[in-house]
């Protein structure tokens, strides 16, 4: 069992959480089962984010400039009274509303059983249940902050999932030179969710007064997923590895609709020693996946979202892809590894808004709805470095990875901004990562260093400012209107650090350092605010 308590990094906005793990072990002569239950709940302040709060009173006098502009390229917002924009009683009664507590629990409870039939063939059956509650979270899955649109509130829901599977291993050449394995497993899985929430009647064709909690329909959803696969895995030598496997699989969407999907994977890899000195290993790999249409409380608080969702036959989104690398170890001393990847992903779901400037109403702000539309396809070519190396009692670990992450078409009808050619909004260019470890007999310290930086996201506080004051009509704030909305961001360095010292009799006195350089906005766009700088000092007891 643990608990824990997060103080207010913006007013309002405490948390606490708490976590509880069991389990149980079973072992027979021919089988071994397992029994694991979690639980964890956590209740936080929904606090109105002071950025937006601003707006709320003094609307910024400022007008997006055409084209993406580096952050540091961007003019002054100013701030006076004399350009406060009345807005409608709706939309301050949204604003309040985003100062509710959010809430979330979670669940599992399963077994997994192993039988051990004989030395050549092991059967094993896993089940479980998974659940979820969900209130007062807010939606952030559109370019304009919640707080600033009346049309996409806080949402409420729950979902509960079973799954069940069974597979049998099959090893052959156990003793020998050659030898391989073949599994064969079939799945099923089935989900449900339920959603309820808040949402202006103009999102769902209504005359435009806010409704209540009572008029919104209960939204409720059934998905599931079987599947049947089939892989083996074969070596040869000690030197050449193989993996080949199918996966034939049926998803049956919100919509009562199923699809069947071929899943192939195919990979190999290489390994030679050079005395003990050094290994080699070079390794190749191809596959595919998918991801069955996302229907969390979160992902459809509105509803007619959900109703359009209901009436769309929409696939499964797809990724299919190669890669390839070689890893390089040097005794205890170096470890290296270098990735390349290429992939292609289709059927990609985005919300994109769309106008209503003829439901507006004097001094009230434009109104967006939102639709579930097909991007097209997109590409990601990129690569991943990863090293360690060991000195004595020091360590030293860092990691490289670049992205270029591109529209490669849109889809037949897609509305918003994205265009060929295009990066993906929200994606880095590079990330990194690096980290020192000392040890000693009773002592432990550890500084680790990582920062992503150059992607494209919204600059979401003009688009609240612009959705707030009516300074934008509806029109100019969905589509292609959005791309003059495009900021550039650079990153920030983020810096950890930790320090341990055992006293004996199973005592640890430790130490944590989170956000050294109390970085807190700028990532992934600039209205989120994260916490900032955060010390523990604190005691661990073993018995």
């Amino acid at each position: 069992i643990a608990g824990g308590k997060f103080g207010d990094f913006i007013p309002g906005s405490d948390s606490w959480h708490l976590l509880g793990n069991g389990g149980a072990r079973i072992v027979g002569s021919h089988a071994i089962t397992t029994v694991t239950g979690r639980l964890f709940m956590e209740r936080a302040g929904a606090a109105l984010n002071p950025l937006l709060s601003a707006l709320n009173t003094q609307p910024m006098n400022y007008t997006p400039p055409s084209g993406t502009m580096k952050s540091a390229d961007r003019p002054e917002y100013s701030l006076h009274t004399a350009d406060r924009v009345t807005r409608a009683d709706s939309e301050r009664q949204n604003l309040v509303a985003q100062t509710a507590q959010q809430a979330v629990s979670e669940y599992t409870l399963g077994f997994n059983t192993r039988i051990i039939q004989n030395d050549r063939l092991v059967h094993s059956i896993v089940a479980g249940i998974d659940g979820y509650t969900l209130s007062g979270a807010p939606d952030d899955f559109t370019p304009i902050p919640s707080a600033a649109d009346s049309a996409l509130r806080a949402a409420r829901g729950n979902g509960t999932r079973l799954t069940m599977r069974a597979s049998s291993a099959a090893t052959f050449g156990a003793n020998t030179s050659h030898t391989a394995t073949l599994t064969v497993a079939a799945e099923q899985s089935v989900l449900r969710t339920q959603s309820d929430a808040d949402a202006d009647n103009d999102d769902i064709g209504g005359a435009g007064e806010l409704a209540t909690h009572a008029q919104l329909p209960t939204i409720s959803d059934w998905q599931s997923s079987t599947g049947v696969l089939g892989q083996i895995n074969a070596g040869f030598f000690d030197r050449l590895f193989v993996t080949a496997g199918l996966r034939e699989e049926r998803d049956v969407n919100p919509a009562g609709i199923g699809h069947y999907v071929t899943l192939p994977e195919l990979g190999g890899a290489f390994v030679t020693d050079f005395g003990d000195a050094a290994t080699l290993k070079l390794r190749a790999g191809f596959g595919k996946g998918i991801r069955p249409v996302q229907t969390a409380s979160r992902g459809l608080s509105s509803p007619n979202m959900h109703a359009q969702l209901e009436r769309q036959d929409l696939a499964p989104e797809r990724q299919v892809g190669v890669e390839a690398g070689a890893d390089l170890l040097i005794g205890h001393l170096l470890s290296f590894q270098v990735t390349r990847f290429d992939q292609r992903a289709s059927g990609l779901i985005q919300r994109v808004g769309v106008a209503f400037d003829s439901l507006n109403r004097p001094g009230a702000a434009p109104r967006i709805g939102y639709e579930l539309q097909n991007v097209g396809g997109i590409r990601n070519r990129g690569w991943e470095l990863q090293g360690s190396l060991h000195l004595s009692r020091i360590t030293f670990a860092g990691t490289f990875s670049t992205v270029d992450s591109r529209v490669e078409q849109v889809a037949s009808g897609y509305t918003g901004d994205l265009h060929p050619g295009d990066r993906m909004l929200e994606v880095p260019g590079r990330t990194a990562s690096l980290s020192a470890t000392y040890s000693a007999k009773r002592w432990q310290a550890s500084m680790s260093a990582y920062r992503a930086s150059d992607w494209i996201n919204y600059d979401r506080l003009s688009l609240a400012d612009s959705r707030i004051s009516g300074k934008r009509e509806a029109h100019q704030l969905v589509g292609n209107a959005l791309r003059s909305y495009w900021l550039h961001y650079d990153g920030a360095t983020r810096l950890n650090a930790a320090l341990t010292r055992d006293i004996g009799r199973g005592i640890t006195l430790l130490a944590t350092g989170s956000n050294l350089f109390n970085y807190q906005r700028g990532e992934p766009d600039n209205v989120t605010v994260v916490p900032g700088r955060t010390i523990t000092i604190g005691m661990k007891a073993e018995f």
